[in-house]
């Protein structure tokens, strides 16, 4: 049973005429229902707190003034004898006696619970997606809102139903403070307090399906809040920023390198030991070092392994020779994959040859000691 026709008569509580459907609801015979009385077989078969719904909604639109006809639209439960409890939607249209009172009501009852239990899966669905969701009907005014949008707006769902959605939902650029209604524009989203929030949204309209006529019912909204994107994008640009100071003024030359081993970036020391300049060493391919060590070394790295190399280094753009103390270790992407390595330079060039000297002065010194007849001993002058 889908529909049921009737004419209500407040008067003998009873219908003064039904569809003869309504026997399959009810289970009680249509002459029986038509009968002084029979009203209250319908009743029975009513939650008491969805009759009183019901009753509360009559009385209140029957304090319209004048004696005109007043079109109402009301859901209830009923407790049907052969399909157990269904959800009805009533059309009803009041009639009315000249003081205003009812007359009468001429409704068509619809058995809703299909409908409202898809209703509600989607309601369910839309509540439980971590977007904000907005749902309007064709006159733009909201039906429906998830957790997610009132936190985003300030307004709770009790609050914004019904309500037009330019009231709850102000959406000005970014740039210029205008409203705005193109969603590729970057967007600031003022909520109830006045506090903005970036966001980017979409709009798609709701529509039936083709059988039933493919009509527009409305529309959805979803707004993404860039609010936390927007906080780590720029904690990652300080944290950038400090690393690159840090590198730039490291007494150690500094470079990354790709999976092609291809330098990617390298600091103002490593170029200062290999007496070039960054912009020179930028994209400079590794494969040309001569020396298998080194590059043994490098692509270790790649493999997952750290790895040193001690020793001489002719540069790739210069002839001169350097001893380099190397360090290297892979680099990881966001998902824990090698994408290339990082490698730390010390030039030991200076350092060896002040050593040499050292040991070379050391060596005179000795010799002169031995090579004399005069005694010559060192003393500490403050021992």
């Amino acid at each position: 049973v889908r529909h049921v026709l009737y004419r209500f008569n407040p008067a003998h509580e009873c219908f003064d005429y039904i569809s003869d459907c309504a026997e399959h609801w009810f289970g009680t015979a249509i002459d029986v229902l038509c009968a002084p009385g029979g009203w209250h077989h319908f009743a029975r078969r009513t939650p008491t707190d969805d009759l009183g719904r019901v009753w509360a909604r009559i009385e209140d639109a029957l304090r319209t003034p004048g004696d005109e006809p007043i079109g109402i639209t009301v859901e209830y439960r009923l407790d049907s004898a052969h399909a157990g409890q269904i959800w009805v939607r009533d059309a009803m249209t009041l009639l009315r006696h000249p003081d205003g009172s009812l007359k009468a009501i001429v409704g068509c009852a619809a058995d809703q619970t299909d409908d409202r239990a898809a209703r509600e899966y989607l309601q369910v669905t839309l509540r439980s997606i971590g977007e904000a969701i907005i749902a309007t009907d064709p006159k733009d005014r909201i039906t429906l809102m998830n957790p997610v949008a009132e936190t985003l707006t300030g307004w709770s769902e009790d609050e914004a139903r019904g309500q037009a959605l330019a009231t709850v939902l102000r959406i000005v650029d970014e740039a210029t403070g205008e409203a705005v209604s193109d969603p590729a524009r970057p967007s600031l989203l003022i909520d109830r307090n006045g506090a903005s929030h970036p966001i980017t949204y979409s709009r798609a309209p709701i529509r039936m399906a083709p059988h039933d006529g493919g009509d527009t019912l409305g529309s959805v909204l979803v707004i993404h809040d860039r609010t936390e994107e927007r906080l780590q994008r720029h904690a990652l640009a300080t944290q950038q920023t400090h690393y690159r100071a840090l590198v730039e003024n490291a007494p150690v030359g500094i470079f990354h390198y790709t999976a092609d081993l291809l330098i990617s970036y390298c600091n103002g020391r490593l170029a200062e030991i290999l007496q070039s300049t960054p912009e020179r060493l930028q994209g400079i391919d590794l494969h040309i070092l001569s020396d298998e060590a080194i590059l043994s070394v490098l692509q270790g790295a790649l493999a997952g392994q750290r790895g040193a190399y001690d020793g001489p280094f002719i540069t790739p753009v210069s002839a001169n020779i350097h001893v380099l103390s190397i360090r290297v270790a892979p680099e990881y992407d966001m998902t824990g994959a090698v994408c290339g390595g990082i490698g730390i330079v010390e030039d030991r060039t200076a350092f060896l040859e002040t050593e040499a000297q050292l040991r070379d002065t050391k060596e005179r010194y000795v010799l002169a000691q031995r090579g004399t007849n005069e005694g010559l001993w060192d003393w500490d002058p403050d021992g």
